[in-house]
């Protein structure tokens, strides 16, 4: 009897121990990088707002953005409503396939990509392009974000802008 006891008591005392571990596991809860992008997108759109030039379309390519999970990217896109803007995830070349850009003209969108992209459990740092026409590109170089007090934060960047 004293043998099944201490039997019994050593499978409680492990049981409750693994349940330890699990819960302090579950606490740390990282950042979702997708918000990183949402932050430095709607930045940069605020500075740039595609709505007052009379687009129709902002077409966000993501398929650059390794790190980000199908869910992640939906998130972003679902994250950047704009009002009388529809809001695309199409490439370059998907969107010439589909029809919305004729020659080398995107004539009622925007297109913005995502590039050179480096994340880290709490900073995020990438590059973006906004193509408003032909000759009006804005690039943000080097657009790095902390996760600071529960948020997303710009931390720094360089503005490049083109034009052509």
């Amino acid at each position: 009897m004293r043998k099944l006891l201490s039997i019994l008591l050593a499978s409680a005392l492990m049981t409750f121990s693994a349940c330890s571990a699990n819960t302090s596991a579950e606490e740390t809860v990282l950042p979702d990088p997708s918000d990183a992008y949402i932050v430095a997108i709607k930045y940069m759109l605020s500075e740039n707002d595609p709505q007052t030039t009379g687009i129709v379309y902002l077409s966000i390519d993501l398929s650059l953005v390794p790190d980000l999970t199908d869910e992640q990217k939906e998130s972003v896109l679902s994250g950047l409503k704009l009002e009388n803007i529809q809001v695309l995830d199409e490439s370059y070349d998907a969107l010439v396939e589909d029809g919305y850009i004729v020659g080398s003209v995107f004539t009622e969108g925007a297109f913005l990509t995502v590039t050179e992209c480096e994340m880290s459990d709490s900073a995020v740092t990438m590059d973006l392009l906004l193509v408003m026409s032909d000759n009006n590109r804005i690039g943000y170089n080097g657009i790095r974000l902390d996760y600071l007090s529960g948020a997303w934060e710009i931390s720094g960047y360089t503005t490049n802008y083109d034009t052509y």
